[in-house]
Formats: structure tokens, sequence, C-alpha cells
């Protein structure tokens, strides 16, 4: 078992233990870990309860699109990030193994340090997603919709969508979570737009 992790990411306790009882079981090819922010201060608290609200949808099995995430696997992957692990993923799914999800357990992560590291953390995993999606067009619908008009219109339309929806998921009186997804999603937007093929609406 491999857990590919980015550089100063580390597994929390008993997660390690968890992977090796999945991958005990001969049909589990890989195991999905969300990212859990470390650190006490507003921001990598504030950082931690999106992740834990906003993330959880995606921590399931058999899925392979969860941008906040690291995985186990049983062959190392050619990189840590999700667009690494999706197309090793979605085939192992296809030919019917098994993608777990580990929600109790998880990867700890400095992305949530501040504002800087969290735009560069999404703005790369949309850069490599963009990368995918430009070498195999079936990955592409995981992308924003962009237009030759700029990924700055596409977030700008999308704002009062984005805003009922991390309300409606975080439910915290406090703006920082709002604040969190709108720069996610502008970073990861930003980042795919860069390495990805500008598609037409």
């Amino acid at each position: 078992m491999i857990v590919n992790l980015a550089p100063g990411e580390s597994l929390l306790p008993g997660a390690r233990e968890d992977l090796d009882a999945l991958f005990h079981e001969a049909d589990v090819e890989a195991v999905l870990l969300p990212l859990v922010p470390q650190g006490e201060g507003a921001f990598p608290r504030a950082a931690r309860r999106y992740l834990a609200a906003w993330d959880r949808r995606f921590l399931h099995r058999q899925n392979f699109f969860a941008p906040a995430t690291r995985c186990a696997t049983r062959a190392p992957l050619a990189g840590a990030r999700n667009a690494d692990a999706a197309p090793v993923l979605a085939a192992a799914i296809a030919r019917g193994a098994r993608v777990e999800a580990l929600a109790a357990a998880g990867v700890a992560t400095r992305m949530g340090d501040d504002l800087a590291r969290w735009v560069a953390h999404f703005r790369a995993e949309g850069e490599a997603w963009g990368s995918l999606a430009a070498r195999e067009p079936a990955y592409a619908g995981f992308l924003p919709a962009l237009t030759r008009r700029g990924w700055w219109r596409h977030n700008l339309l999308q704002l009062p969508r984005r805003t009922i929806e991390v309300l409606e998921a975080v439910r915290s009186p406090s703006p920082l979570p709002l604040a969190l997804h709108l720069a996610r999603e502008a970073a990861f937007t930003a980042g795919s737009a860069r390495t990805a093929a500008i598609r037409e609406l």
C-alpha cells in the first residue's frame, strides 16, 4: 500500500490502521482520505470546518472526483493530487474494483495556514485538472464552463449560486467559510483556465 502524499503532509493518528484493514480485502484498489488543515488560528479552524462540511459530499466510495483528498493505492501514482489519482480510480471502478473513502481518518496538511497557501493549493489543483482534461477530454466535464471572456467572468456569474451553496453547507455565522469557498473556486477556475482548452458556451 502506498499513501500518495505531498511534501509536508502526514497521516493523522489511526489512519494507517484503517487503511491496513481495508487493503487486506483483495478487491479494494484505492482509498480516498480527506485533507484536514492543521493549526489553531481562526483561519485554519475555518478551513477545517469548511472542508469537513463542503467536501464531505465528495468523500464516498466508488468516486474519483474529490479535489480536497489524497489517495492510498496499491501502486504509486504519478503525483499526490486528485487529478493524478482520478484516471486510476476511474479505471478501477470501470473494471469492478472497489474505491473506498475514510471520512473518519485523514491527512494533516498546512494548506489552511493562510489565504496564500489556500489559494496556491486550489490553483495548482485546477492546473492539474486542466492538464488532465487537455490530455483526456472525458474529464473536461469536471471543469468550470469557461469562455474566451475569461475565468473572472465565470466566477462573477457564479457568485450568487456559490454563496447560497456554502451557507447551506457550512451553516456558520462567520464570513470566513464563504471567503474560503469563493477564493477556492476562483483559484481552481483560474488554474484550470491556464492548462485546459477553453470551451465556448
